[in-house]
């Protein structure tokens, strides 16, 4: 579908794409609102989360990413801990909205198109 929105109208499929981006986004803020809740020792930076696309998914990740040197411990099972407290709970809660948002945002690329 993206090819042939590329093919047909370039902006078209940028607008696609920054529909679908901003559908994942209360998964995010859910991610964020989770993380705070249930890993008692997450800082602030940690428990923020950014929202990406490729061509085939939209995904849900971390902000922070790892940190060199400067005497920072390390935490192997973080972003475990991460996605089974913050990331998986919020999938059945925004599962049906995003369903909702992308359904939406190709009926709106769909008319703009003029198809």
């Amino acid at each position: 579908m993206q090819r042939s929105l590329r093919e047909i109208e370039p902006r078209l499929l940028t607008e696609f794409r920054k529909e679908i981006r901003a559908a994942a986004e209360p998964v995010a803020r859910q991610a964020h609102t989770l993380a705070q809740r249930n890993i008692p020792t997450v800082t602030e930076p940690w428990s923020e989360f950014r929202v990406g696309a490729t061509a085939n998914l939209v995904y849900v990740a971390p902000r922070q990413r790892g940190v060199k040197g400067g005497g920072i411990r390390k935490r192997p099972k973080f972003g475990s801990l991460l996605n089974k407290r913050a990331l998986e709970p919020t999938v059945p809660l925004a599962e049906r909205e995003l369903e909702r948002h992308a359904e939406t945002a190709l009926n709106n690329v769909i008319a703009k198109a003029g198809l």
